[in-house]
């Protein structure tokens, strides 16, 4: 461990324990010891479920007991975090299964459910750690979630492909005439490119929800890392909105994650 971790793993939910990591750094240094560990510990949980609910080698049902046996291990105290932290884990864990048996999303409003369950118990986690108040939550659920549909858009290619899971709604695939195989393709068809651009423009809603957060919260180390993940997100989005992220990676280079942590350290106070 080098002293940093991706935001997302510690801001985002599902896409902590994913690929997304790479998109948004922040230093670990910025939290006291006994928060640090307290993330790492949660994060350690989180990495351990996704492993679980994205074993390619794993049917279903496998994968549907190795997620309450952790369940059961959050319930008996394992992991030593706290009642606040666990009840967090707990809703991840909805998530968790519903990737295990690969729940079909059928609308918007299924899929900001499940983002509700995959992303944002992390954020509201990350609240209660640093002892912020209620005022941030709605702010932090949408920077949250914006950081899961990012990541879903960036991976819905590898999803389809290697474990047939879904996120783009089934209902706008079949108003744009597209079908999931399409995701196969090394190019998006006309049909699937208004997919991802509709998919796009609903994180971009997210991420113009999360603009109040970094002022509405205390903690100096928590604001920082809010600040540069929002700014990361907001980079992100620009690169995907119009891209084909099965045409070719789209993410973030070094300079925009430096950029990102700048206007995150912008926010310490003088």
């Amino acid at each position: 461990m080098d002293g940093t971790v991706g935001i997302a793993e510690t801001g985002a939910g599902k896409a902590a324990a994913k690929a997304a990591a790479e998109n948004f750094p922040v230093a670990l240094r910025l939290l006291g010891g006994g928060r640090r560990r307290a993330v790492m510990a949660f994060y350690g949980v989180a990495r351990r479920a996704d492993d679980a609910a994205d074993d390619p080698d794993l049917p279903a049902d496998a994968k549907l007991e190795r997620l309450d046996a952790i369940e059961r291990g959050l319930a008996g105290g394992a992991f030593g975090l706290d009642g606040r932290a666990r009840a967090h884990l707990r809703r991840l864990l909805v998530a968790f299964r519903a990737d295990a048996v690969n729940a079909p999303v059928q609308s918007e409003a299924d899929l900001l459910g499940y983002c509700r369950h995959s992303a944002n118990p992390v954020g509201r986690f990350l609240l209660d750690l640093h002892g912020e108040t209620a005022a941030a939550t709605a702010s932090a659920d949408a920077l949250c979630t914006a950081l899961q549909l990012l990541n879903h858009l960036q991976d819905a290619g590898g999803d389809w492909r290697n474990l047939r899971r879904l996120y783009l709604p089934l209902d706008w695939m079949d108003e744009a005439g597209a079908d999931p195989d399409m995701l196969l393709a090394d190019r998006a068809p006309p049909a699937l490119a208004r997919v991802f651009a509709r998919f796009a423009a609903l994180a971009g809603d997210r991420v113009r929800a999360a603009a109040p957060l970094p002022g509405l919260i205390r903690s100096p180390g928590l604001r920082v890392q809010a600040a540069a993940t929002l700014s990361a997100a907001r980079r992100l989005h620009r690169r995907l909105e119009g891209a084909d992220p099965i045409g070719g990676r789209v993410g973030l280079g070094r300079c925009d994650k430096a950029l990102a942590l700048a206007a995150g350290l912008a926010r310490l106070p003088a």
